[in-house]
């Protein structure tokens, strides 16, 4: 029985194998992989399948279905004169010399399926399209320079199960190169090593995500008008720059995300950048280097709903000593240079921080004049650029700047503009406009320096300072920049120091002055500690209208002040002052004058408003002009026609050095006589009590040490010639005396 099983062990295996290996090598040769150039080839010229290679075709439309892998070992596939889909169903392509497929102007051809197509090291592009690409779904990947490039009028789709990536590190590293004329839109992954798209045509990304390690986007207009690129949705991602645009690229944000660690959108010349959705977020921490989220030359920037943040941190770890290299670290939401910047709704925000403590110490052999290291921290930087806020926001209030003990250039700007002077001398002024929106600063709300002509017609500035404005002019009366105007006709300008200031240093032959200030309207606070208008430097200040306010509501220390309307308000409720070179010296004053030591002269002329303060008006210029240049100060002018001057104090009008300046308006409290000008009784109309008091009044008004007071009325009467005792008594209705047929005020 044993042999008998034994027996047929045998005989079962001989049978196997006679019929399972000749089954096993017949299966073997229905699956020849890889498949060879000429079969892939011959598909889709001809229409041939093989075992490899499935053909059907319906409709003019050639569909080719991979079932094995290939390898192109020449020169790619050149498809003309043909609608092709190919299938690849799970498998790759894979070639090694300069292109792996090719799509001429008259043939298009979609990729579908799972699978992916590759070039070798050696392959400059694996896609080269001339006509229509649509990429469905599946991988092309680079493993040296680009990935798809189109030229002549070609046009890509890549959907949101597609793949392209590069793995080049130089400047040919391209996921997606699109030539001029030709239009790209993705909403799938790319992604490279160096540039994610190269773009001189049109761009839409609609969705997906679009990562360049140096560029997410680099767009070369070369001067063509149709080179554009518009984000919809999706994400650009970089380290370096989200989109980088030049010579006359368009950008256009919709929606959608751009993510960079230093610029989100870098418009190198000539390039227009529309923000309507989405947002721009510069994060991450770097070292030695500065941060932007929209930075553009000569090319116009309008954000319409999008927002920017700068959200990352930037340290510096220079150790500068004397004579080294200046370090420099910034971080700017919005730059702009020759160009202009418009915001009319949206968010522009600076909430990260820059850390210069660890640069060098005080005690290092650095002077501190010398500025080792410049920090900014900017919400919209002009520089020659025209700047409107109409809506949205601008904000700096989580912004931070951390010194320790360096010696070092900084400041906080909701907006920076300056004015600039070419090689040449031809000057391109930076003008702004305020309409509507906020704009919060740092330190300053909005910071203008020499030249161009500024508007606040409306919305809101808030700062540490409200608006500083510093003009430009050298001593002999050289203006190369022009005057420096502002003009306030409505809006709300508030600060916790001085809500409009200028400055009054001389620096390098030449002087901060040549501004012009003009206030019709609006709100001007100084909510804590400071003044309304602080005005030290050599130009006018007009106001016509609208409301100052401060602890002293202005403060001229140069320059001329011409009011003829409005109200001027100093909210402390004392008065005190100080001597100053660098700052106000008068608090609890409606309107101070205190000449600074720099020395400029000083002309005030009032001719109506209401003036309000403690002390209405004070003059007092504490010693300190006289410290620094004794007798040759230059003149201070007062001139006083009309106005009200209201007093919480004790005193309308105290002047220390001048005298003879009044001439009309109206007073709380009467007015030391050497104030007093000589007037006509008729021009002293305006200080009688008949005019000033209610129908009904009688009552006598004393002369008290040169000033006039009464218990519970305003009036001035001033002292009367002719009358024998400075005692006088004057009822309503009353003309003037009758035994004198004309009286004068005199000092």
């Amino acid at each position: 029985m044993a042999v008998k099983k034994r027996m047929l062990s045998l005989l079962l295996c001989t049978v196997l194998h006679c019929v399972f290996v000749p089954l096993g090598v017949a299966f073997a040769a229905a699956v020849d992989s890889p498949a060879t150039f000429d079969e892939l080839n011959d598909a889709i010229l001809n229409g041939t399948s093989t075992s490899n290679i499935t053909v059907s075709n319906e409709g003019g439309t050639r569909t080719i279905t991979l079932n094995a892998d290939v390898n192109i070992e020449a020169n790619g596939i050149f498809i003309t004169n043909q609608t092709v889909i190919l299938n690849m169903n799970g498998h790759t392509i894979e070639g090694t010399e300069s292109y792996v497929l090719g799509v001429d102007v008259n043939a298009s051809v979609t990729v579908r399926g799972d699978g992916c197509i590759t070039g070798g090291t050696s392959t400059t592009t694996v896609i080269n399209v001339y006509g229509t690409f649509n990429l469905e779904s599946g991988t092309i990947h680079a493993k040296a320079n680009r990935g798809i490039s189109l030229s002549s009028s070609g046009k890509a789709m890549i959907g949101k199960d597609a793949i392209v990536k590069a793995d080049g590190s130089n400047t040919y590293g391209r996921a997606v190169n699109v030539g001029k004329g030709c239009s790209l839109t993705t909403a799938g992954k790319i992604d490279s090593r160096c540039i994610g798209i190269f773009a001189s045509g049109s761009v839409e990304i609609k969705g997906g995500t679009v990562h360049g390690y140096q560029y997410g986007v680099y767009a070369n207009g070369s001067n063509v008008t149709d080179c554009s690129v518009k984000q919809e949705g999706g994400i650009i991602d970089a380290k370096y720059y989200g989109i980088y645009a030049t010579n006359g690229a368009n950008v256009t944000q919709e929606g959608g995300e751009i993510n960079s660690n230093y610029y989100g959108i870098y418009a190198n010349k000539s390039d227009n950048v529309t923000l309507s959705g989405g947002s721009i977020t510069v994060t991450g921490n770097i070292v030695n280097s500065s941060q932007f989220g929209v930075y553009s030359n000569s090319g116009d920037v309008r954000l319409t709903g999008s927002s920017i943040e700068l959200s990352g941190s930037i340290k510096v770890g220079v150790r500068a000593k004397k004579n080294d290299k200046k370090a420099t670290a910034s971080q700017l939401a919005v730059h702009s240079s020759n160009g202009s910047v418009t915001l009319s709704r949206g968010s522009v925000k600076v909430s990260g921080s820059v850390d210069l403590s660890g640069t060098f110490a005080s005690s290092d052999s650095v002077e501190a004049a010398d500025d080792r290291v410049t920090a900014f921290q900017i919400g919209v930087d002009s520089s020659a650029s025209h700047v409107t806020v109409e809506g949205g926001s601008i904000d700096l209030g989580g912004s931070r700047i951390d010194t320790g003990t360096a010696i070092v250039k900084t400041g906080r700007y909701g907006v920076y503009t300056v004015s600039i002077l070419d090689k040449n001398k031809n000057l391109t002024p930076a003008n702004s406009t305020v309409s509507s929106g906020t704009i919060t600063g740092g330190e300053y709300g909005v910071y203008i320096y020499r030249g161009g002509t500024h508007e606040v017609r409306g919305g809101t500035i808030e700062g540490h300072f409200g608006i500083s404005i510093w003009g430009f002019n050298y001593p002999d009366g050289r203006e190369p920049y022009g005057k420096t105007v502002l003009n306030i006709s409505d809006g709300t300008i508030t600060s916790d120091y001085h809500a409009i200031s200028g400055n009054a240093r001389r620096d390098g032959g030449y002087t901060r002055g040549s501004t012009i200030i003009n206030i019709s309207g609006g709100d001007i606070r100084c909510t804590k500690d400071g003044v309304g208008i602080y005005h030290p430097q050599d130009g006018e200040l007009n106001i016509t209208g609208g409301s100052i306010s401060g602890p002293t509501g202005i403060e001229m220390r140069g320059g001329s002040l011409n009011m003829e309307d409005g109200s001027v308000t100093g909210t402390a409720e004392t008065l005190s002052g100080k001597k100053s070179g660098d700052g106000n010296t008068t608090t609890g004053a409606g309107i101070a004058v205190s000449q600074h030591p720099e020395n400029y002269a000083i002309n005030v002329d009032i001719s109506g408003g209401t003036i309000t303060g403690y002390t209405s008006f004070y003059e007092n210029h504490f010693g300190n002009i006289y410290d620094r240049v004794g007798p040759d100060r230059k003149p201070v002018n007062l001139k006083i026609t009309g106005g009200q001057f209201v007093s919480t104090g004790d005193a309308s009008v105290i002047s220390m050095h001048n005298t003879g300046f009044i001439s009309g308006g109206s007073y709380s409290y009467g007015v030391d006589k050497d104030y007093l000008g000589t007037l006509t009784w008729d021009e002293a109309k305006a200080f009688s009590p008949a005019k000033e008091q209610p129908i009904g009044f009688t009552g006598a008004f004393s002369c008290i040490k040169g000033k006039v007071k009464s218990n519970n009325l305003p009036y001035h009467v001033g002292y009367l010639t002719g009358y024998p005792t400075p005692m006088i008594t004057m009822h309503v209705g009353e003309k003037r005396p009758p035994f004198v047929p004309t009286y004068k005020l005199s000092k």
